[in-house]
């Protein structure tokens, strides 16, 4: 009887620490569709993984820029994602809609929260939508 409740115990105690390390994106920051977080991003590109380098606390996508949505970005990127729960994990020679941040130092950065998908799993609607910049018409309220 004592061993259950031990175990018990120990299971309600490990569901309450995954539950505070998940990621939590607020839809202030990054919209609440593909549509307000595309508008929300700095940066909006297709783009193709060729390397990744792991720089705790930090990884570093290398991307072939194959679209610009958004800014005018170089044609070979490097993106930054922190190793913690909202990291944004990409393979290498997979071809992804990236979207995210840049900072002070000119820097992208992107996470979880971003609109961040492989680009043939995105509707072919939304790609021709994305494609024709029907995306690209932001309003403030976004």
């Amino acid at each position: 009887m004592i061993s259950t409740r031990i175990v018990l115990s120990l299971l309600v105690v490990t569901v309450c620490i995954a539950v505070v390390n998940g990621c939590y994106c607020s839809r202030r920051t990054y919209g609440r569709n593909n549509r307000q977080k595309f508008c929300k991003a700095e940066f909006v590109v297709k783009g193709k993984v060729i390397d990744i380098s792991i720089k705790t606390p930090k990884v570093r996508y290398q991307v072939e820029n194959m679209y610009n949505f958004k800014l005018k970005e170089a044609n070979t990127l490097y993106i930054f994602s922190t190793t913690n729960n909202c990291e944004q994990i990409l393979k290498k020679g997979e071809i992804y809609l990236l979207s995210g941040t840049k900072d002070n130092l000119g820097d992208l950065h992107t996470n979880q929260c971003w609109w961040n998908s492989v680009w043939t799993d995105i509707p072919l609607s939304t790609r021709q939508d994305l494609q024709s910049g029907k995306y690209s018409r932001c309003y403030k309220s976004t």
